[in-house]
């Protein structure tokens, strides 16, 4: 009897175990998990309501449409994009200015990064509506085809440098001091 204890601490211990774990003819298969979850990025920085979004959530921001022609390192190329614009999504997360400082916005820039690591930053100044009001869009699709991240595009550039593929993350920083 005094073994009793023991058995019903390990039968305890080895219970969670066992529903994690699969039978099969006697040799023992983990059971994993099947996510269909879509890859996301963030919104962060001096937000008050940092996001993670996937592709699909661009979608329930108004749809903007953008034909552009950019220099690449692979020579001259000409896109439709369709996606959101980036004043909008920064927008809903709500940007953090300072109303003491006159024009504080414009103290601002968003860095947008890549998956691999490449980085791209676009001032406040330029997508703002009430400045240059740049129509900078995260594209969800290319020349008619999703995409499974999206892409900065931004229109008016000679030269595709700040056209990020594969989005990770857009981040809004005060610049300076």
């Amino acid at each position: 009897m005094p073994n009793l204890p023991r058995l019903l601490l390990a039968t305890l211990l080895v219970l969670p175990l066992v529903t994690a774990v699969g039978v099969t003819r006697g040799t023992a298969t983990t059971v994993e998990a099947v996510t269909t979850s879509a890859p996301s990025f963030v919104v962060d920085g001096q937000v008050a309501e940092p996001l993670t979004l996937t592709v699909d959530d661009l979608r329930n921001f108004a749809v903007q449409r953008q034909k552009v022609h950019f220099v690449s390192g692979s020579g001259k190329e000409a896109h439709r994009y369709r996606g959101a614009l980036l004043i909008d999504v920064l927008t809903s997360a709500k940007p953090q200015f300072d109303p003491a400082v006159k024009n504080d916005k414009l103290r601002h820039a968003v860095l947008v990064g890549a998956t691999d690591g490449y980085h791209a930053a676009v001032a406040w100044g330029e997508i703002d509506p009430g400045f240059a009001n740049t129509r900078v869009l995260l594209a969800f699709e290319e020349d008619d085809a999703a995409l499974e991240r999206p892409r900065l595009v931004v229109p008016g550039d000679e030269h595709g440098g700040r056209y990020v593929t594969d989005v990770s993350s857009v981040s809004l920083f005060r610049v300076g001091t």
